[in-house]
């Protein structure tokens, strides 16, 4: 769970995060919900309660627009335990999608409009990152 891995990555190096974002609605449920999961998930999600816990940190549901670099990281393969303790060696594309967020850039994606009179043409929505 890359939001365990985040929260005890942030618990090594001192850092102190106020505010959490991830873009499953379902896992702030499971957090925030106190609820217990299925094994091995139950571990887990208190471990991130815990660690939540001591940071004083609030999670809250944001749309994968406003979670760019988070989906640019996913979108390179950059899934794991790799962590980036330079700038430099964070891909391009990545660096590009936080300085994008930093600047308040709107996050954008295209999706395909299913509706009668527009069927099959493509719609671009853009959420904004910072409100």
């Amino acid at each position: 769970m890359a939001l365990l891995v985040g929260l005890q990555l942030c618990h090594q190096r001192g850092v102190v995060p106020s505010l959490v974002e991830v873009d499953s609605k379902a896992l702030v449920q499971l957090v925030v919900s106190g609820a217990v999961a299925k094994w091995p998930l139950c571990n887990n999600l208190r471990k991130v309660r815990n660690l939540l816990e001591g940071f004083s940190a609030a999670i809250y549901h944001v749309f994968r627009e406003a979670n760019v670099p988070a989906d640019r990281l996913a979108a390179v393969g950059l899934m794991g335990s790799q962590v980036f303790d330079q700038d430099h060696q964070v891909p391009a594309i990545v660096r590009s999608a936080i300085l994008l967020d930093s600047w308040g850039v709107p996050g954008v994606r295209w999706i395909s409009e299913d509706v009668e009179e527009n069927r099959g043409i493509d719609c671009l929505v853009m959420l904004s990152v910072k409100e």
